[in-house]
């Protein structure tokens, strides 16, 4: 059985030629369907914005696979890039989040150092390589949608803490997120002036005779300082 059912590229209008090329980038670099969800700049606050974005990529119709993955279309990746997440994907668990991207973190750098290909958290992760467990996907859009004006990361927290559900982050990075400095949301480069959004943990030639499960088993568990109220923001764009 396939692993990702479809590739869907989060698209915001600003870059919709961008994100175009992205696309067929992407389905050059592999024979699973891709598709493209494309932000038209609702007249909403930005979170909202985002997760209607978001609820609109996971609700196109599904292929056979176990995970939906949505990338961001400011992302960079090596042409076996998907080939891997396929292969990786087959020995993680139906009930689970996984991506594909993480920045340099303390969590993520703790992971790094102690030999760690797979850190476990419910706060700690990024969303511009995001897999979805498909049999999820309806109970959490309408769990999500009781989270008026929060972050699409938060309502992943807030789902997978509610329903004792992993997400999984996959180290170092398969993706890379090249738009760090260009956002179109206004965000900082750096968060705090200290983490940066792009990875300096990208490693796209990520040996593939690692044990998966050995380190699915063994994750390095990590979890931020969330602070849900400060990602419920009602900012206009």
């Amino acid at each position: 059985m396939r692993q990702i059912d479809k590739i869907v590229v989060l698209n915001c209008i600003q870059r919709e030629e961008e994100g175009k090329v992205l696309k067929k980038i992407i389905e050059n670099s592999t024979d699973i369907n891709v598709g493209i969800s494309l932000d038209r700049g609702f007249d909403l606050f930005q979170n909202e914005t985002i997760w209607m974005n978001y609820k609109q990529a996971l609700k196109m119709s599904t292929g056979k696979g176990r995970f939906r993955l949505v990338v961001h279309d400011d992302i960079g990746f090596m042409r076996n890039a998907f080939k891997k997440m396929e292969y990786i994907l087959k020995f993680f668990p139906d009930n689970c989040f996984v991506t594909f991207f993480n920045p340099k973190n303390k969590g993520h750098l703790e992971a790094i150092e102690r030999g760690k290909r797979v850190l476990k958290t419910q706060t700690n992760f990024w969303m511009p390589a995001m897999c979805t467990p498909v049999h999820l996907i309806n109970e959490f859009l309408e769990f999500g949608d009781k989270y008026k004006d929060y972050s699409d990361n938060a309502r992943i927290t807030l789902f997978c803490k509610e329903k004792d559900i992993p997400v999984y982050a996959i180290l170092p990075s398969l993706v890379q997120h090249f738009g760090p400095y260009r956002s179109t949301l206004g965000n900082a480069g750096k968060i705090g002036g200290k983490t940066i959004r792009y990875s300096p943990l990208y490693s796209p030639e990520m040996d593939e005779k690692i044990d998966w499960k050995f380190e699915i088993d063994n994750a390095h568990l990590n979890e931020s300082n969330v602070n849900l109220s400060a990602v419920r923001r009602r900012v206009k764009r």
